[in-house]
């Protein structure tokens, strides 16, 4: 176990952020942790009612004696590689119960998130044919979950690989259509946002394009996701989804398609 002093934590804003971080706190020895989400950077990269929603989801999420989740903002900032660098890389945590509140299907299916962080289009186009046929070949029902626009907010604005939907590209696949016409501007309610992982709990399998919040936030309630991944690098979804040997991080189209094949 590695031990860190240090007991408080202003945190990112982002989902995927607060769970990779959590399972890094954890490993950490600290007896008592104080956590606080960044309000400066929720107001200037997306808005003051997302963290609103954010403090609201810290507080399901972070439900263990060890934790005080409050709104101090005096915390120093951190981010998942604050603990990388001084050797606690993320695993994956089962939450299933602090994330879901509902109930999916009750025939099998698998679930594919829309939204795509951290895989240039260019790529994704050069590849969507044979995309299209490793979720044709699958032998479930196939059902579509997340945004059908990205909302361009200024975090999103200011990234150097933008995000992107794949909806228009795997509509027409879906046997059910749970989408939401955007999300990145407008702020999530948090029980809408349960229920759409009580969806992704109860798949048989969830497949993500890219990397990032959905990546984390699916490998913390279904422990089978495919991950197809767009530029190389150290990501915390990327350790967080690694942790658990049932799931497939590749960036290989052709390996990706053999998965899908054999579920």
């Amino acid at each position: 176990m590695v031990c860190i002093s240090q007991d408080r934590f202003c945190l990112h804003v982002g989902i995927g952020d607060l769970i990779v971080c959590k399972s890094q706190m954890l490993q950490c020895g600290i007896p008592h942790i104080f956590v606080s989400p960044n309000r400066k950077i929720a107001e200037k990269y997306r808005s003051p009612k997302h963290w609103h929603f954010i403090f609201e989801l810290m507080k399901a999420i972070y439900v263990e004696p060890v934790f005080t989740v409050t709104d101090d903002q005096s915390y120093p900032r951190v981010c998942w590689e604050f603990f990388k660098k001084r050797g606690v890389k993320p695993k994956r945590l089962d939450l299933s119960k602090q994330l879901c509140n509902g109930h999916g299907f009750n025939y099998k299916y698998v679930a594919l998130n829309t939204k795509v962080r951290g895989m240039k289009k260019e790529w994704f186009l050069k590849n969507v044919t044979e995309f299209r046929k490793a979720l044709k070949s699958i032998n479930y029902r196939l059902v579509l979950i997340g945004e059908r626009e990205i909302g361009m907010n200024p975090e999103y604005k200011n990234i150097t690989i933008p995000p992107f939907s794949l909806y228009e590209f795997v509509q027409d696949l879906a046997d059910v259509d749970l989408t939401v016409p955007e999300l990145g501007i407008t702020v999530p309610n948090i029980n809408d946002f349960r229920q759409k992982c009580s969806y992704l709990r109860d798949a048989h399998a969830v497949i993500n394009v890219g990397h990032g919040g959905n990546v984390t936030i699916s490998c913390a309630v279904n422990d089978q996701t495919i991950n197809l991944f767009g530029e190389r690098g150290e990501v915390g979804s990327m350790w967080f989804a690694r942790s658990n040997k049932k799931n497939l991080v590749t960036y290989d189209i052709a390996e990706f398609k053999e998965r899908l094949r054999c579920l």
